[in-house]
């Protein structure tokens, strides 16, 4: 793990693995240091679906598919490596709430993104969180994502 003193180190995590998977992002031209002024990685996750939300981005494309499910996948296991060791207070971010506000419910807000949702996150889950969702994304966003499942 990235230098583990470092309260950074998920922001690097995180913005390293945008890299990885989305080399082509507006995150890899804008540069680690326009993040690391920041306590948290939720402008890297906003970055990251404004990116997806924009004209040259093909949301359909299964390697994009799967690269926003591996994407999805490291957040989930960051966050549990970060729940286990007490990393989720500040000065740390608190990976599993940006993965949530800033990465997840952001696909919610444009069609061309609310595509990608079914593959990153159950049914059950979307069920089971309605009313959050409702209140954080809006009945018919909300209502538009279960339609695709």
């Amino acid at each position: 793990m990235e230098n583990s003193n470092n309260p950074k180190k998920y922001i690097i995590l995180v913005y390293k693995k945008v890299c990885e998977l989305f080399p082509n992002s507006d995150i890899v031209t804008n540069g680690l240091e326009d993040y690391l002024d920041e306590s948290t990685s939720i402008s890297i996750m906003e970055d990251l679906v404004l990116w997806l939300q924009s004209n040259s981005v093909d949301c359909r494309s299964e390697e994009l598919i799967d690269r926003v499910k591996k994407f999805s996948a490291y957040c989930m296991v960051l966050a549990t490596i970060q729940e286990n060791r007490g990393e989720t207070e500040l000065p740390y971010t608190h990976i599993y709430t940006d993965y949530i506000v800033a990465f997840l419910e952001e696909l919610f807000r444009k069609e061309k993104t609310q595509k990608l949702i079914p593959h990153i996150y159950s049914k059950e889950n979307l069920l089971r969180n309605k009313d959050y969702y409702i209140l954080h994304v809006g009945k018919e966003e909300y209502v538009d994502v279960l339609a695709l499942y």
